[in-house]
Formats: C-alpha cells, structure tokens, sequence
C-alpha cells in the first residue's frame, strides 16, 4: 500500500473522542468515498485495510452506526446477513421496526388470513417494507 494514499487518506478524517468522521466525498448513502489509482473504494473498507484486516469477500459494517466513521475500532468485518440483522436490531434500516414486531406481525397472518396490506396498514407500515422484513425473518432463522 502506498504512503501517499495512506497520507492523503487521512488528510481526509476528522478524529473525535470517539468516531473519526470522513470528511471527504460521500455517495448517496452518506459512506465515504476514497479513490485509489482511480478505483474508488468505501473510505471504511480503506481504514481497515490499513488496519491490517482484509475485507474482501466481506462487508465492512458500523458498530457505531455512523456511516462516515473510519475508525478501525469501530468497524467489523461481517456477511450481508450480519450487517441487516444490525441494521434491523438498531432500527436503522428502511423497516423502523424489530425482530419482535416482525415476528409478531408474521405470526397473525395465518391465524387471521389477513393480508400483507392490512397488516401493514394495521401497524402504519409500507407494505413492500413489512414483505420484505418477513422475508428477511424467514432468512435469518
């Protein structure tokens, strides 16, 4: 790895007592960006490789839950699956509801023959949200 990415990369983080911001480009879904030899790459996915750790064939996922974060030690090497079960149990993913609700919502629709929709309406819920975290609860278990 050369020093000169490794020095512009952190010419680009802004450290604090707990996350280290990344105050350079971001896309659209607030993770920072960094171009090395015009390849870019997650600025996340950089800091652990100069942590020393290898994410490929891994997602790189926040323990603290700050997209801009490259701090090493708040970072962790995970599959995709691990990285939506911590999205779902921290209530940040597109679903703003837990496993329980899901599980529960999952469990009355047989016993009532209810529907997706009315579930979904029942609990104010999209109903292409609900669908997906009942798909996301079969895959998990």
């Amino acid at each position: 790895m050369d020093i000169k990415h490794i020095n512009r990369f952190w010419s680009k983080v802004d450290k604090t007592d707990s996350c280290w911001n990344w105050t350079g480009s971001v896309d659209k879904g607030n993770y920072g960006r960094f171009s090395v030899n015009s390849k870019e790459i997650g600025a996340h996915r950089f800091s652990k490789l100069i942590a020393g750790d290898d994410p490929a064939g891994y997602m790189v996922c926040h323990r603290c839950h700050n997209t801009r974060c490259v701090n090493p030690d708040h970072l962790y090497l995970g599959t995709a699956q691990d990285n939506q079960r911590d999205k779902v149990e921290s209530k940040r993913s597109h679903f703003k509801f837990d496993l329980t609700t899901i599980q529960e919502i999952k469990d009355k629709m047989p016993l009532y023959r209810r529907r997706i929709g009315v579930l979904a309406q029942e609990y104010g819920i999209d109903r292409c949200h609900l669908y997906r975290a009942i798909k996301y609860l079969e895959r998990s278990k």
